[in-house]
Protein backbone atom coordinates (compact mmCIF):
# COMPACT_ATOMS: atom_id res chain seq x y z
CA UNK A 1 0.00 0.00 0.00
CA UNK A 2 1.42 3.49 -0.76
CA UNK A 3 1.19 6.77 1.04
CA UNK A 4 -2.41 7.74 1.89
CA UNK A 5 -1.91 11.15 2.08
CA UNK A 6 -0.39 11.29 -1.57
CA UNK A 7 -3.54 9.31 -3.17
CA UNK A 8 -5.97 11.41 -1.55
CA UNK A 9 -4.51 14.45 -2.00
CA UNK A 10 -3.91 13.63 -6.27
CA UNK A 11 -7.81 12.71 -6.60
CA UNK A 12 -8.67 15.95 -4.74
CA UNK A 13 -7.00 18.09 -7.01
CA UNK A 14 -8.50 15.91 -9.72
CA UNK A 15 -11.50 16.81 -8.96
CA UNK A 16 -11.07 20.37 -8.45
CA UNK A 17 -9.67 20.89 -11.50
CA UNK A 18 -12.55 18.99 -13.60
CA UNK A 19 -14.93 21.10 -11.47
CA UNK A 20 -13.19 23.91 -12.58
CA UNK A 21 -13.02 23.04 -15.93
CA UNK A 22 -16.88 22.32 -15.86
CA UNK A 23 -17.66 25.70 -14.57
CA UNK A 24 -15.35 27.19 -17.27
CA UNK A 25 -16.71 25.72 -19.96
CA UNK A 26 -20.37 26.41 -18.60
CA UNK A 27 -19.57 30.23 -18.13
CA UNK A 28 -18.03 30.14 -21.88
CA UNK A 29 -21.28 28.54 -23.39
CA UNK A 30 -23.32 31.33 -21.37
CA UNK A 31 -20.97 34.07 -23.00
CA UNK A 32 -21.20 32.50 -26.36
CA UNK A 33 -25.39 32.38 -25.75
CA UNK A 34 -25.57 36.04 -24.70
CA UNK A 35 -23.11 37.50 -27.54
CA UNK A 36 -25.68 35.43 -29.81
CA UNK A 37 -28.63 37.01 -28.76
CA UNK A 38 -26.81 40.65 -29.04
CA UNK A 39 -24.80 40.08 -32.10
CA UNK A 40 -25.06 42.25 -34.91
CA UNK A 41 -26.85 39.21 -36.89
CA UNK A 42 -29.31 38.02 -34.78
CA UNK A 43 -31.70 40.61 -35.75
CA UNK A 44 -35.46 40.16 -34.39
CA UNK A 45 -35.76 41.49 -31.06
CA UNK A 46 -32.26 42.69 -29.85
CA UNK A 47 -31.72 44.35 -33.30
CA UNK A 48 -35.29 46.63 -32.98
CA UNK A 49 -34.25 47.38 -28.97
CA UNK A 50 -30.40 48.29 -29.80
CA UNK A 51 -31.97 51.02 -32.65
CA UNK A 52 -34.68 52.26 -30.51
CA UNK A 53 -32.09 52.95 -27.67
CA UNK A 54 -29.98 54.71 -30.45
CA UNK A 55 -32.49 57.03 -31.49
CA UNK A 56 -33.55 57.63 -27.82
CA UNK A 57 -29.68 58.26 -26.67
CA UNK A 58 -29.57 60.80 -29.80
CA UNK A 59 -32.83 63.05 -29.03
CA UNK A 60 -31.48 62.96 -25.51
CA UNK A 61 -28.66 64.68 -26.80
CA UNK A 62 -29.49 67.07 -28.31
CA UNK A 63 -32.35 68.20 -25.74
CA UNK A 64 -29.12 68.42 -23.64
CA UNK A 65 -26.94 70.32 -26.04
CA UNK A 66 -30.24 72.83 -26.31
CA UNK A 67 -30.54 73.15 -23.04
CA UNK A 68 -26.70 74.21 -22.33
CA UNK A 69 -26.17 76.40 -25.34
CA UNK A 70 -29.44 78.14 -23.32
CA UNK A 71 -27.81 78.53 -19.66
CA UNK A 72 -24.83 79.57 -21.78
CA UNK A 73 -26.34 82.10 -23.14
CA UNK A 74 -28.00 83.73 -20.10
CA UNK A 75 -24.89 83.23 -17.72
CA UNK A 76 -23.36 85.75 -21.11
CA UNK A 77 -26.10 87.66 -20.92
CA UNK A 78 -25.68 88.34 -17.30
CA UNK A 79 -21.91 88.79 -17.37
CA UNK A 80 -23.02 91.79 -19.85
CA UNK A 81 -24.89 92.91 -17.56
CA UNK A 82 -22.65 93.35 -14.62
CA UNK A 83 -20.35 94.64 -16.92
CA UNK A 84 -22.35 97.83 -17.93
CA UNK A 85 -23.20 98.14 -14.14
CA UNK A 86 -20.06 98.38 -13.21
CA UNK A 87 -18.45 100.54 -15.97
CA UNK A 88 -21.49 103.06 -15.23
CA UNK A 89 -20.78 103.68 -11.37
CA UNK A 90 -19.45 106.76 -10.36
CA UNK A 91 -15.58 106.68 -10.31
CA UNK A 92 -14.65 110.44 -9.80
CA UNK A 93 -13.27 109.72 -6.31
CA UNK A 94 -14.54 113.25 -4.61
CA UNK A 95 -14.67 110.92 -1.17
CA UNK A 96 -16.33 108.63 0.51
CA UNK A 97 -19.61 107.78 -0.88
CA UNK A 98 -22.26 109.06 1.75
CA UNK A 99 -23.94 107.06 4.08
CA UNK A 100 -26.89 106.76 6.60
CA UNK A 101 -24.91 105.74 9.36
CA UNK A 102 -23.90 108.79 12.15
CA UNK A 103 -21.37 108.18 14.12
CA UNK A 104 -21.57 108.13 17.93
CA UNK A 105 -19.38 108.44 20.71
CA UNK A 106 -19.19 106.42 23.65
CA UNK A 107 -17.30 106.64 26.29
CA UNK A 108 -15.92 103.51 28.31
CA UNK A 109 -14.71 104.05 31.99
CA UNK A 110 -15.09 103.25 35.66
CA UNK A 111 -17.29 105.61 37.51
CA UNK A 112 -15.40 106.17 40.83
CA UNK A 113 -17.82 107.75 43.19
Amino acid sequence: MGDPGTDGDASSIDAVVDAARDLLSGLAAQIDDVAGLLGPHSGGLAEGLATELSGELSVLFAEVGELLARLIATLIAILEALVKMLRAAPADGSGPPATTYQAITVAIGRDDS
